[in-house]
């Protein structure tokens, strides 16, 4: 039998304390004509379980929960906006105290001063073919159809900011350039703070990639010894995002569709 954690991608314990910490929502006190809605706990394991699997679906929940495929989706949207609620509680920017911690550690293991994150772009597979007008831009360089992903994490493989949504074929230096951090640095950032990230970013004040190297040059030995000293902390995006979709199977194969309607996000 499979445990508690496979199955639902967390312990007994954490399992408990998110259903405290989101139980209050008034998205499970909200009642319409009917039967009263499941205890809180129930309905987070649907969203956990249905998170924990490649190409799961309303047909399959209902044959493992014993819940209409209706219900299903219920549980799902209600669990979501609950912990959408507390997302900033802890998917959050560190502070100046915090960021000086972050920029000692990786200073102490990398002997790169002055870092306080970093940063890499990720596709997330759609198991469904986009049916709007712009499906073509969600053909990414990877997979079939795809959504882009940027996440900058710290040097613990904490998630500290993301933005989701935009198609695949987006690179992802015009990603970061929608985010608020590269927009409003001075928010972020102190004058010598920086992020690390690839070849893919345009140099700034607070994103320093590695060096590109033309193709038929040979790269200035400067150059490629920084490379290779940001090599090794650069890893730990890549183990960030491993952690992340290996936790959350669902993110390798998302079960939505894209159309031209307002709410052109939905479940399938």
């Amino acid at each position: 039998m499979l445990s508690l954690r496979k199955k639902y991608r967390m312990s007994r314990r954490l399992l408990d304390e998110v259903t405290k910490r989101i139980q209050d929502n008034d998205v499970f006190t909200e009642q319409n004509k009917g039967p009263n809605q499941r205890e809180v706990k129930h309905q987070l394991m649907v969203l956990l379980q249905f998170l924990g699997k490649e190409g799961e679906c309303n047909a399959s929940q209902r044959n493992t929960f014993k819940i209409s495929a209706g219900s299903c989706q219920k549980y799902r949207e209600r669990a979501v906006e609950a912990l959408v609620s507390i997302r900033d509680d802890y998917i959050k920017w560190p502070d100046e105290k915090e960021r000086k911690e972050i920029a000692k550690r990786i200073e102490n293991e990398f002997t790169l001063p002055n870092c306080v994150s970093l940063m890499d772009g990720t596709l997330a597979n759609l198991a469904i073919t986009p049916r709007s007008s712009d499906k073509s831009d969600y053909k990414g360089r990877k997979y079939g159809y795809t959504l882009t992903i940027m996440v900058i994490n710290d040097d613990k493989r904490v998630i500290r900011a993301y933005l989701s949504g935009f198609p695949g074929s987006s690179h992802d230096n015009r990603v970061w350039s929608n985010m608020d951090h590269c927009q409003n640095p001075h928010k972020y950032f102190l004058k010598h703070e920086y992020i690390l990230c690839d070849t893919a970013f345009v140099p700034s004040d607070h994103a320093i990639p590695a060096y590109k190297c033309e193709p038929g040059f040979l790269q200035d030995p400067d150059e490629q010894r920084f490379n290779t000293a940001l090599a090794s902390p650069r890893v730990i995006s890549e183990h960030c995002m491993g952690i992340w979709k290996g936790r959350f199977p669902w993110l390798r194969n998302i079960r939505m569709i894209i159309t031209d309607d307002p709410k052109s996000l939905k479940k399938s």
